[in-house]
């Protein structure tokens, strides 16, 4: 055989109860389970008693663009993780139009440093897979970006699309899952997405859910109204006939009391209906965002020099002030809840509050939001803030949940090389922080659940059929970890800590790490739909 892993504790990721056994893989596959002893092998790997488990699967990743960067992937190959679904939320690098400046503050982690030299899905794929990712990739089609091309002329795509621009981003969604797209993701809070009519939602799940493929949504609001947003993912999946993916359902510490357990009655209400729905959380107690978010698209589309230019302008705080966006929600759980998380221009205000620089400099909130990007020259989708909008409980308790997924909700990082200054939060924890809040809460899984929920359960939603367990003839993606071990002591100060207790990586037959320790294998590969 090419590899061999003896003396593991497999937890397979079928529910099933731990055994010791040896594994057997040979030309990416898994060839054998068993007593191995007696096999001969290029690589014999050594557990020592740890777990043996299928990798695990990122059920929520916005790592479209940093693979490009630096496709080693360290953030995830640390934490066990073998596979990401990227494209979420309406944000990523597909499809594009020769209008770029639409593009940029829709792509997390874009720097520059790659050029977007691809227009369609197809020739993005081809881009993703020669950059050699170390991990897999699962691609949605970010809705976000069908909008920006078909609907260019209006307004700039702050308004329903009329049925000939419905008809453009039909196409593309043709176009997206015959090239490989597993399916589009809607992110309706923020504004390109969020003029949407009710109609056009329906018509593009339709169409999705008639090729095979799925649809993730980011619902309109995670505030005042967050039931009434979920209720409406719940009825756009009753009427498209598609499979839907609700993403991150956590509503913030300003929805109504009760909100979480009415979201959850009514997921549970559809599922019990025969619905295909299901849902995910992440794993940080803060939201993340561009604070260009607050940034209207008709500036924006007007391109950096003219939006340096009005934001130059004191006036530009009261105009913002008036507006709709991610950042005003954000702002209604109290600007102290809201501290900037990176800028490059700005380092001093990094962990500090919108709150507390306002009171330093005896101004208003959105004065100090205006100085923030005004600092950028033009580079307004550099700034990152946060905001503290949910409880590790909550948390813990509805990734537990039956039909809940669980994802970073954020890009792969790597601490040295072109990655190594960016940070977001979540990156290097999210694996990590999930597996001890899941074996160790107050009704806790045992470490088979805790498996199946990372890796099998995953790969059925995504219908990776040949990833997420260890048995005969699957892909051979394999975590080696101690499981009292596997924890992170990452901060939101210092958030790119790698996490510790993981072993050994495969990727597809290949050894990603090596008793704890990156190798050069770059083995992943982008799982079209149908793989």
């Amino acid at each position: 055989m090419d590899l061999v892993i003896v003396d593991g504790t497999l937890i397979d990721g079928s529910g099933s109860k731990p055994i010791s056994a040896d594994v057997g893989i040979t030309n990416g596959t898994i060839e054998a389970i068993g007593d191995l002893t007696s096999v001969t092998a290029e690589k014999t790997l050594s557990a020592d008693g740890a777990v043996v488990a299928p990798g695990f699967i990122d059920a929520h990743g916005h790592s479209d663009y940093t693979l490009l960067v630096d496709g080693r992937a360290v953030s995830q190959i640390s934490q066990g993780v073998t596979t990401e679904v990227i494209g979420n939320c309406g944000h990523g690098c597909e499809p594009l139009s020769d209008e770029l400046e639409r593009f940029i503050g829709n792509i997390y982690g874009y720097d520059g440093t790659v050029d977007l030299s691809w227009r369609t899905t197809a020739q993005y794929l081809e881009r993703l897979e020669s950059s050699l990712p170390a991990i897999n990739v699962v691609p949605l089609t970010p809705v976000g970006n069908l909008r920006r091309v078909a609907i260019a002329g209006s307004n700039n795509w702050t308004e329903p699309a009329t049925p000939d621009e419905q008809q453009h981003m039909l196409r593309m969604v043709d176009a997206a899952m015959d090239a490989g797209s597993n399916g589009i993701s809607f992110g309706l809070e923020y504004r390109q997405e969020a003029a949407a009519s009710f109609r056009e939602l329906v018509t593009l799940s339709s169409a999705v859910g008639r090729l095979g493929g799925l649809v993730a949504i980011h619902t309109r609001d995670k505030d005042l109204f967050a039931t009434r947003a979920v209720e409406e993912a719940v009825t756009i999946a009753r009427e498209s006939m598609s499979p839907v993916q609700v993403s991150h359902i956590l509503p913030r510490r300003t929805a109504p009391s009760g909100s979480l357990a009415a979201i959850v009655d009514a997921l549970d209400s559809a599922r019990s209906d025969g619905m295909d729905i299901a849902f995910d959380v992440h794993t940080r107690t803060h939201g993340i965002t561009n604070l260009s978010d607050c940034i209207s698209p008709e500036l924006l589309g007007q391109g950096p020099f003219t939006v340096q230019t009005a934001i130059a302008d004191a006036k530009w705080s009261k105009e913002v002030e008036r507006g709709s966006s991610i950042i005003h929600r954000f702002a209604s759980s109290g600007w102290g809840s809201v501290q900037v998380f990176s800028s490059r221009y700005t380092p001093g205000a990094i962990g500090v509050s919108i709150a507390e620089i306002a009171e330093a400099d005896r101004c208003g909130p959105w004065e100090v939001v205006r100085r923030l990007l005004d600092a950028t020259n033009g580079d307004v989708h550099n700034v990152m803030v946060v905001c503290d909008s949910y409880d590790e409980a909550d948390i813990a308790r509805t990734a537990s949940l039956p039909g809940c997924l669980v994802g970073s909700d954020a890009t792969t990082l790597c601490p040295d090389g072109p990655l190594a200054d960016k940070k977001f939060l979540g990156a290097y924890t999210w694996a990590a922080w999930i597996y001890s809040k899941l074996t160790s809460s107050p009704n806790p899984l045992n470490p088979e659940q805790a498996v199946a929920k990372l890796a099998a359960e995953p790969a059925e939603r995504f219908k990776l059929n040949n990833r997420g367990t260890i048995a005969a003839s699957k892909m051979a993606d394999i975590v080696v970890f101690e499981p009292t071990q596997f924890r992170t002591t990452a901060t939101m100060e210092n958030p790119n800590v790698l996490a510790t207790g993981v072993r050994h990586v495969i990727v597809n037959g290949r050894v990603a790490l090596q008793d704890g320790l990156m190798t050069e294998a770059r083995a992943g590969r982008v799982l079209r739909k149908g793989d």
